[in-house]
């Protein structure tokens, strides 16, 4: 398809005097796995329900495949919704459930038992199909959500939360399975969640939302990598922030100096000199040497090894780098073999691996 599977536009929504949702633009191909990603309270599930239409926008338009469905209801809307709980129809077993929208549209009873099996394949719960829903474990129980809400064939599948109430191994499998089916079916599926992993395994895009605000909208390999906020860079995956002042800025580098007097580097734009700044750098990318060690890194950061912890595929390193400031490294295990708690270090990166922006925080300088 040539148009956008969900187009949101200029979409705002009041609740008295609050603002869930400031002027939302957001677009989304057709077949694309997209997350909302964002704290408690951000707005995601908000403006899930006004793509689904349970929820009306106080302005704005939502469009799919083209067509604008702003005013129109959900059950008139080519989508579906998977909710936190399965919330299945407790006096229907796991096929009735499947086949009750099937029941709905006046499908014959052999299309909805060919429609019900073929979902059942699917989410791989063949030969279920005539047990009830206290029989089921909380995987299967979603399963049967998603195959009921896949059954009606909705060009647009909203997912709000659908595995947080898993334990963390049925979720992690269940991830790689909702990650199949919709690869398997090319459908466009739209997922709330404010796990941070969750979206980096599922996503083909990443819309990151704070405060009723989509901050940023990339890849998952592009939000980790070149977050574009400090509450981008600070929200997914691990990072370490330092505090400074802009003392140079050129050719899209910036250099921030700490009251402690080092100076460090990273890339960033839009920044003058005298500016409080923010740099954050991920623990993987920093190195860490003994402090006797040859280092050519022009900017760096000297410390203290508080503790050395096993991580089974990398080792992490806390490391005081001044009264109360600890920073994060990961390394792999052969690099940790001569180093030792207390021992003082000196802290390394690349430039291109940290990011500079105006503060956000307003903390202390480091």
């Amino acid at each position: 398809m040539n148009q956008p599977g969900v187009q949101i536009i200029n979409v705002n929504k009041q609740f008295g005097t609050h603002t869930a949702l400031h002027n939302i633009d957001l677009t989304i191909k057709s077949g694309e796995f997209v997350s909302l990603l964002g704290p408690s309270g951000c707005g995601k599930t908000t403006l899930l329900r006004i793509i689904s239409g349970f929820e009306e926008a106080t302005s704005g338009t939502v469009q799919i495949h083209g067509v604008d469905v702003t005013n129109t209801p959900p059950h008139l809307r080519s989508t579906n919704i998977v909710f936190q709980r399965g919330a299945l129809f407790p006096h229907m077993n796991v096929a009735e459930n499947i086949g009750y929208s099937l029941k709905l549209r006046k499908l014959s009873k052999a299309q909805i038992a060919t429609r019900v099996e073929e979902m059942l394949v699917l989410v791989k719960l063949e030969g279920l199909g005539g047990r009830g829903p206290s029989e089921l474990s909380g995987g299967q129980v979603q399963r049967v959500a998603l195959a009921r809400a896949l059954a009606s064939e909705p060009s647009v599948l909203l997912l709000d939360e659908p595995l947080s109430a898993l334990d963390l191994k049925l979720r992690q499998h269940m991830q790689l399975e909702l990650r199949t089916i919709q690869r398997q079916l090319g459908a466009t599926f739209i997922y709330v969640t404010h796990d941070q992993t969750e979206a980096l395994v599922l996503s083909d895009q990443i819309a990151v939302m704070n405060e009723g605000r989509v901050v940023q909208v990339g890849s998952p390999r592009e939000i980790y990598a070149n977050p574009a906020t400090e509450f981008a860079s600070d929200f997914i995956g691990e990072i370490n922030l330092l505090h400074g002042t802009v003392a140079e800025t050129a050719d899209g580098l910036v250099h921030i100096k700490l009251t402690t007097g080092e100076l460090l580097a990273g890339k960033g734009s839009n920044l003058s000199v005298g500016q409080r700044a923010t740099l954050s750098v991920r623990p993987e990318s920093i190195r860490v040497n003994a402090f006797n060690s040859l280092d050519d890194s022009k900017f760096r950061l000297s410390g203290r090894i508080l503790d050395i912890i096993f991580l089974g595929s990398r080792t992490r390193l806390q490391i005081e780098i001044a009264e109360g400031k600890v920073v994060l490294a990961d390394l792999d295990d052969q690099e940790t073999v001569e180093l030792t708690i207390g021992a003082t270090v000196k802290l390394s990166w690349q430039i291109h691996q940290a990011n500079v922006w105006k503060s956000e925080s307003g903390g202390s300088q480091l």
